[in-house]
C-alpha cells in the first residue's frame, strides 16, 4: 500500500503530479503512523487538502530546492 494512500496525504497528493508524487513516497512512509493517527483526530491548520497545495502550482523540473517545515500554528 503506498503510503500517499493514508490520511492525510490522500487528499493532500490528489491531482498532484506523478514526479512530484514519486519524490514523496519514501518520506510519507516514514512519518510515525501514531502522529498520523493523531491528525486524524483533530482539526488542524491548513489542514489535508492545503498540506501540499503549493506543489500542485509548480512542476518538479522547474525547482531546485524544497524546504518544508512547521509552521507556527497553535
Amino acid at each position: 500500500m503506498s503510503a500517499l494512500t493514508r490520511y492525510p496525504f490522500a487528499a493532500a497528493t490528489k491531482g498532484l503530479a506523478d514526479d512530484w508524487r514519486a519524490l514523496l513516497e519514501a518520506p510519507a512512509a516514514r512519518l510515525d503512523p501514531a502522529y498520523l493517527a493523531g491528525l486524524e483526530a483533530r482539526d488542524w491548520l491548513p489542514g489535508p487538502g492545503y498540506l501540499l497545495a503549493a506543489l500542485h502550482r509548480v512542476p518538479l523540473a522547474s525547482v531546485k530546492a524544497v524546504l518544508i517545515g512547521e509552521s507556527p500554528y497553535p
